[in-house]
Order: structure tokens, then sequence, then C-alpha cells
């Protein structure tokens, strides 16, 4: 959910060179398996609560192997640094599109079996692949974007639609799977001691096709990335030439540097804003999510959850095109607006399993309250980038911060949030029935 790297392709250039847009094509398809994985089963998650034993609690599972998944780059640095091959990035590629494509397969398979951990039941083939699709796409995030150097400049901005779309499909899919909003309760009958008891059990419908289908799609969404990325290999007139591989600035383009130095004090005000964000938009949002949404019924929980990641890609995109609203007091309305918009999240989270305004009219307000949250904070994370960029003679430094205290705040949001949901009272679930 951070798009930190499409600002710092950004800066101001006019590109004035030939294009082919098949390789456009490919190149966006290419893209898309950037992160659709962890996207996808971040908008599967309202169906997956009504049927696996964690229940509410996923979320703030999914949002703790999402953090793990950065030991993926870390190897990879280590690997790259050793091995120093000039192919290795190539097959590194195809590696993670076979894994990220195979555990998309498995799940659809097994995404329903469970296991014992510690005397309670776990969705562990869920939580194992889950963590496959958290090492494939963080890894992919430091991977991709050195092979398209490998490519024309003008293609760089087909790669980052793709990643989007890595958001915007998924989003999609999911909606028009649907789900049921209502459960029925029926009895079921367990034998406990020799004595047989009988509890009424929420019992949920069928939404327009299954999370296996789901999941499929996914695959299939990785094979078409797969096979762009094959024939991206074959067309020589998609690369650049050796000579102007960074971004072809002379004779093709111009390249305006804006600013004049930024202090320390400004930089570590940014830092932490942005820390700040993440924390929200990558730990703890995301993890209390059903808690704050569920109550108000299935389908807004299902709605919420779909229209905050659609947000993302859109926030990106506006960033990318509205450069000239990325200002110290653009950012500090945008901070603001957000947490607004995050407290009250997290006052109906408090609230659970009674919020207020358990009507149409608080179940439009949570959707508005999500879609709006994460949108501003994503934008406000372009304004950080486009800041820390444009004052700077040397951005790569307080960009590789910035990179940093993403990392560091969306971990510590990750991790203080799952010890809240899973080891305290803190925040409560209810039984539809």
């Amino acid at each position: 959910r951070d798009c930190s790297r499409l600002n710092r392709i950004s800066t101001r250039v006019v590109f004035k060179m030939s294009r082919e847009y098949f390789i456009d094509f490919l190149v966006i398809c290419f893209g898309i398996s950037a992160w659709v994985q962890l996207n996808g089963l971040w908008v599967q998650t309202p169906v997956l609560v009504q049927q696996l034993p964690e229940g509410w609690k996923l979320s703030s599972y999914i949002v703790v192997i999402t953090q793990l998944g950065n030991v993926g780059p870390l190897l990879y640095s280590l690997l790259k640094f050793t091995l120093k091959s000039k192919n290795f990035d190539y097959f590194l590629i195809h590696i993670t599109l076979f894994l990220g494509t195979l555990s998309c397969i498995l799940l659809s398979i097994f995404w329903k079996k469970t296991a014992s951990i510690f005397g309670e039941n776990h969705s562990i083939a869920l939580l194992v692949l889950g963590g496959i699709f958290a090492i494939v796409d963080c890894t992919s995030s430091v991977l991709y974007l050195p092979f398209m150097a490998n490519f024309k400049s003008q293609y760089f901005i087909s790669y980052l639609i793709g990643e989007g779309f890595s958001g915007l499909i998924p989003s999609i899919v999911s909606l028009i799977q649907g789900i049921q909003n209502s459960p029925a309760c029926v009895n079921k009958t367990e034998i406990i001691n020799g004595t047989s008891k009988t509890t009424l059990v929420p019992k949920y419908g069928e939404p327009r096709f299954s999370t296996s289908v789901f999941f499929i799609i996914l695959a299939l969404l990785l094979v078409i990335s797969w096979l762009a990325f094959h024939f991206l290999n074959k067309l020589a007139s998609a690369k650049a030439s050796d000579s102007n591989r960074s971004l072809q600035i002379a004779g093709n383009a111009q390249f305006e540097v804006i600013g004049e130095g930024l202090s320390n004090s400004r930089l570590v005000i940014l830092l932490f804003i942005q820390t700040y964000i993440c924390a929200l938009t990558n730990g703890i949002l995301p993890a209390i999510e059903s808690f704050s949404a569920l109550p108000y019924g299935s389908t807004t929980f299902h709605v919420a959850v779909n229209l905050s990641t659609i947000s993302n890609p859109v926030a990106c995109f506006i960033g990318f095109f509205k450069s000239n609203f990325q200002s110290d007091k653009v950012l500090g309305i945008l901070t603001f607006l957000g947490s607004f918009f995050a407290s009250y999240i997290l006052f109906t989270a408090l609230s659970s399993p009674n919020p207020p305004l358990q009507n149409f009219f608080g179940s439009f307000l949570i959707i508005v309250s999500f879609t709006l949250c994460f949108g501003i904070f994503t934008y406000a994370k372009t304004v950080i980038a486009s800041i820390l960029r444009n004052n700077c003679s040397d951005n790569h430094k307080p960009l590789f911060w910035c990179g940093v205290f993403t990392q560091l705040g969306s971990a510590f949001g990750a991790f203080t949030i799952f010890i809240l949901v899973n080891s305290t009272k803190t925040f409560v679930a209810s039984n539809p029935c």
C-alpha cells in the first residue's frame, strides 16, 4: 500500500520519444504482478472471516505476515551482493512469478485447511501461503524497478499503472463476487465429555463465486504477467541502450530539480509523519477493519475493504499528475483530515460489537471514512516523497530513510495491534446469533 516509488520517478520530466503501445500493454501486464497477491488476500478477508477460525482477528494475522515478508528483500540483497550475476534478477523474477502462481493455486485448494496450534484452531494453509505471498510481493518492490531500468524510460509510467492495477483489479473482482450480508442461525450439536450440547451458529450463504475461484483468478493474472515478462525479454525494441539507460535525459528529456535544501528539523518532522501514517495504514487500521465495519454488516465490511484498496492507486495517480499540490501546508491538512477519519474508525472498532449509528447512515459513514482515510494518507505519502526528492541536492539519502521509517512504522503498527487484538479484550467480536 506504499506508492513512494511512484514519486521517485515523477520529477518533472518531459519525454519526447516514440513508443510502442504493445510494449506499454506488456509492461502494464507485468506491473500487475507487483502486489496482486497481497491485495487479493486483503480484499478477500470479508469472505474469509466468515469461514475461518480466526474470525474477526484474521486481519491482524495478515498484517503481521505481511511485515514478515520483508525477509524477502533482505535475502535478495544478500544474494545479489554475493553472486554478482548479470542474469540474477532475470532468473529471480521467474522464480517469484512461479512461487506466486503456485501459491495461489495451492491456496485455492487448501485455504480452508486448519490445524491445532497451542490448543486453538488456526488457518495454517492460508497463513503459510499468505507468508509466501508477502515474501514474493515485498521482493518484487526491490526487484522489478531495477529490471525496468533496462527499458526505455517512457515505459516506467506504464509499469506504475500496472502496479496500480494490482490493487484495482482484485477489488473489482471481489465486488463482483459479492457477499451475503445476514447469516442464517442453525443448530450445532457437540458432544463434550459425553454430554450433548447444542448451540446456535451462523451459516453464511455463498457469494456469486467461491474463494477458490477468486484465488484461481489471481493465479491467471500472474500467468498473464509471467507471459508479459517473457515477451518483454524478447523485444529488443523496448530496451534502452547502455548510453542512455537510466532515464534517457540527454537529448530526450528536460530534468528540473526544485528546492533549496532541507533542514534537519524539517526532515525529522517529515519522517515522523511518514512513520505515523504507515503505522496506521499498513498496521493498525487494516487489522481492526473487521471490528470497525463488521458490526454494520458483512456488506458494509466488504465494500469498505474494497473501496479503501481502490483509493490507493487513485491517490497515487492524483499525486503523480498534481505535483503542484505538494507542500508542507498541504501535508499538514492531509495529515489532519486522515487522522480525523482514522480516529472515527478506531472509535467504532473500540465500540464493537455495538458501535453508534447501526443503520444505513452509519454504514455509509464507515465506508466513506475507510475510503477517504486510506486515500488521503496515500496522497500524503506522495507529498512527503515529493518534498524529500525536490528539496535535496542528494535526494537518495532522504528517500532511503523515508523507506526505512516506512518499514519501521508499518512493523510497529502491525505488531502492536496484533498484541492488542489477540492478547487483550480491547477489541470485541460479536456472534450474529
